[in-house]
Parts: structure tokens; C-alpha cells; sequence
């Protein structure tokens, strides 16, 4: 019983904002719906093709599927635009996901950590260079 309250004293600091995590779960959502819906598309002689359009309904809602999917996607996109540039230009919070300098260091700390040669793990910021690397290939 001790444990739980010593738990419940703890302060919780969350990550990502909630409209952060539901830009997240668009994106999530949305682009594995492409996936899903596009493949067979592209691919539509494979067996397995065949099958997946079948199961989603056919071709015409394999399509409407993902024409929705695009759309969300494409509205996920237009809002984190629009949001990142208000927390940018008017609220004038700091870029953090932006590549740095220190980015560099790290991942050169990283892989010597990991290759046995450092013995401390890299002090990263909230973003890592991982992070970094996929939020922009995201973009790209």
C-alpha cells in the first residue's frame, strides 16, 4: 500500500500535447490506410492483391477508403503546419525539433557508447536525433 501512494505522489509530465497525440494517431492511422488500401492498387494482379481488395469491399471501396485516408492525411499535414507556425511566430516558443549542432555530437556519442568505448549514454534533448531524423523524413 505504501508503494501505490509513494506512486500516486510522483508528478506525471507528459510528453505531447493531447492535439500533439491526436496528430499522431491521424498520421498513424491514415498512412497505414494508404498503405493498406494502395499496395493492391499498385499491385493489382497479385493474388494477394486480389484478396485484399475483396476483403475491403472491392475495388470501389478499397478506393473510398483510401481517398478518405488521403484526405485525413492531408488535413493531419495542414493543421501541424498551421499549429507549428503559431507556436513559432506568435506564441514564440523555440523550434526544438530542428536539427542541431549538438545532434552531431551525439550521434557520434551514441555509436561510440554503443560500440563499448564510452561508458556513459548521450545526454539528448526532448528530441533526440532519432526523433529528428524521422520527424523530417515524415515531412520530406
Amino acid at each position: 500500500m505504501a508503494a501505490a501512494s509513494t506512486e500516486e505522489k510522483q508528478q506525471r509530465f507528459p510528453r505531447f500535447r493531447k492535439m500533439a497525440q491526436l496528430e499522431h494517431i491521424i498520421l498513424l492511422v491514415s498512412f497505414t490506410m494508404l498503405s493498406i488500401t494502395g499496395l493492391p492498387q499498385k499491385w493489382p494482379e497479385a493474388p494477394w492483391a486480389q484478396w485484399m481488395m475483396d476483403t475491403m469491399g472491392g475495388i470501389e471501396t478499397t478506393r473510398v477508403i483510401h481517398h478518405w485516408s488521403a484526405i485525413a492525411l492531408v488535413l493531419g499535414s495542414v493543421y501541424h503546419l498551421f499549429a507549428s507556425g503559431y507556436r513559432l511566430f506568435v506564441k514564440r516558443e523555440r523550434m526544438r525539433i530542428l536539427p542541431r549542432w549538438k545532434d552531431v555530437i551525439d550521434v557520434k556519442d551514441f555509436v561510440l557508447y554503443n560500440l563499448g568505448f564510452k561508458s556513459e549514454h548521450p545526454k539528448m534533448t526532448k528530441f533526440n536525433f532519432g526523433e529528428k531524423i524521422e520527424y523530417w523524413a515524415v515531412v520530406w
